[in-house]
């Protein structure tokens, strides 16, 4: 069974005149938006935290870290609207297309991290429009939030402390 589904054209517009530039936010020009970070740290970590703490991590510990943020995610998503982004077309001819779950089974498979040093192409992307929040999923045990409008920040800070993961500013 399919895991998610196009939504219809007119939610597809309406989708993507709540975020306007997500193509270049996708190719990591997000200079419209502004970026914060969740993550399993508490903190940005310096050179010898990383080397320690990413670089030289224990699988069981991966694990760990995986699990919190997949929790975070999956109760976030939980708790409000939100769409799969998926990019379709090539050069000048790409376009947002969004998605929606099929099921809350479909949702928990979908939002499983990849593990910390796997490529960005396969992983995640999300939109939840009631908060005005772009979701990627990232390396390094930390996933990164785009946003216009920081009232949707709050909701986000208060699911990220009750699953034990940090919003860094």
């Amino acid at each position: 069974m399919r895991r998610f589904r196009n939504v219809s054209r007119k939610k597809q517009a309406q989708l993507a005149g709540s975020f306007p530039g997500l193509l270049k936010v996708l190719h990591c020009d997000g200079s419209d938006y502004k970026e914060n970070a969740i993550s399993v740290f508490d903190h940005c970590l310096n050179e010898d935290e990383a080397r320690e703490q990413i670089d030289n991590v224990s699988k069981s510990q991966a694990t760990k870290n995986d699990a919190l943020l997949h929790k975070f995610i999956v109760s976030l998503s939980r708790a409000t609207e939100v769409y799969l982004v998926k990019e379709k077309g090539i050069y000048s001819n790409r376009k947002v297309s969004f998605k929606e779950f099929t099921s809350d089974e479909a949702l928990v498979t979908t939002l499983t991290p990849k593990p910390w040093h796997w490529c960005d192409k396969d992983r995640f992307v999300l939109v939840f429009p009631a908060l005005g929040i772009v979701y990627f999923e990232h390396w390094d045990f930390t996933h990164l939030v785009y946003f216009n409008n920081e009232s949707g920040l709050e909701l986000l800070s208060k699911i990220a402390e009750e699953n034990g993961v940090y919003l860094l500013k």
